[in-house]
C-alpha cells in the first residue's frame, strides 16, 4: 500500500473518529415537558382563572441557532404555563421544552402588573445558559387601564440591555375552550444591545385583571458573541390557552 494510500486511510479514519467524538459530546437534543413533570398546586378554593396552578396551552414555533453547524428546536404541540403565588405578585412560567423554558416574575401594582425580573433558559448541544434579566423598577408591563398608552422600560443582564417599549392595543374579546374571555392586548418592540444584539416584536394578550397569559406571539432575532464566534438565535411560536382553568 502506498504512503498516500495509508495516509488517505488514516484520514478518513480520524475524521471518522472526530465526528463520533463530536456527537457524543456535543449531540443536540429535545425533550418534551410532561404534565407530571410540573411540580404545582392550587390553593383551596382559588380554582379559578388567573389563580395558581397549571394551564395547558397549545404551542407552535421553533427556535434555532446557526453554531456548531446549526440546530434547530421544534416546540411541541402541548406545553405548560405555570402560575405561583409570590411576596410581590406572582411567578408565570412557560415550559417549552426542558432544554427552552421563560420566567416572567410580576408584582402587582394598583396600576396593574410590574415585570421585576425575565428569565430564560435554553439548552444547545448539552450546554445550558440561564439568562436572569432585572428590569427597571416600575417596568408596568401590564396595565389595568387599556387606554394606558404608550411607555419604555429596559431589563438588564451584565453588559446586556433590553429596551422594549410598550403599547396597549386594545381590550379584545378571545374564545378560550368555548368561553368568551376578555383579554388586554400588549405588543413589546424590543431591541437588545450588548453580548447579545437584535430586536424582537412581542403580541400578549393577558387575562383582564389576572396574570394568566391567554395568547402570546414572539418573534425574535438575536446574534451572540460567544467562545465559538457570532451566533445568530431565531425564534418564532405562538401559544393560546387550552384552558381558562388550572389543573391543580
Amino acid at each position: 500500500m502506498s504512503t498516500a494510500v495509508k495516509w488517505t486511510a488514516f484520514g478518513v479514519a480520524l475524521a471518522a473518529g472526530l465526528f463520533a467524538l463530536w456527537s457524543m459530546f456535543f449531540r443536540d437534543t429535545t425533550t418534551p415537558v410532561q404534565r407530571e413533570d410540573i411540580v404545582a398546586t392550587t390553593a383551596p378554593g382559588q380554582a379559578a382563572p388567573g389563580s395558581p396552578g397549571v394551564y395547558r396551552f397549545v404551542a407552535s414555533g421553533f427556535e434555532e441557532i446557526d453554531a456548531l453547524g446549526g440546530a434547530r428546536h421544534e416546540y411541541p404541540a402541548e406545553t405548560f404555563v405555570t402560575i405561583e403565588a409570590t411576596d410581590c405578585g406572582y411567578l408565570v412560567r412557560w415550559d417549552a421544552l426542558v432544554e427552552r423554558w421563560t420566567e416572567w416574575e410580576l408584582c402587582t401594582t394598583g396600576d396593574g402588573f410590574e415585570l421585576a425580573s425575565l428569565t430564560s433558559f435554553h439548552r444547545w448541544f448539552g450546554q445550558s445558559n440561564l439568562e436572569p434579566y432585572s428590569c427597571d423598577p416600575g417596568a408596568l408591563l401590564i396595565p389595568t387601564d387599556a387606554a394606558a398608552g404608550v411607555s419604555t422600560f429596559a431589563c438588564t443582564l451584565d453588559s446586556t440591555v433590553e429596551t422594549y417599549t410598550r403599547e396597549v392595543v386594545a381590550t379584545e374579546t378571545i374564545e378560550v375552550a368555548g368561553t368568551p374571555a376578555t383579554a388586554i392586548h400588549v405588543r413589546l418592540h424590543s431591541e437588545i444591545e450588548g453580548t447579545t444584539n437584535g430586536t424582537a416584536v412581542l403580541d400578549l394578550w393577558w387575562l383582564e385583571g389576572e396574570p394568566l397569559p391567554v395568547r402570546f406571539l414572539i418573534e425574535r432575532d438575536n446574534v451572540t458573541e460567544a467562545a465559538v464566534g457570532a451566533v445568530a438565535y431565531t425564534e418564532r411560536f405562538e401559544i393560546t390557552a387550552a384552558s381558562l382553568f388550572p389543573e391543580g
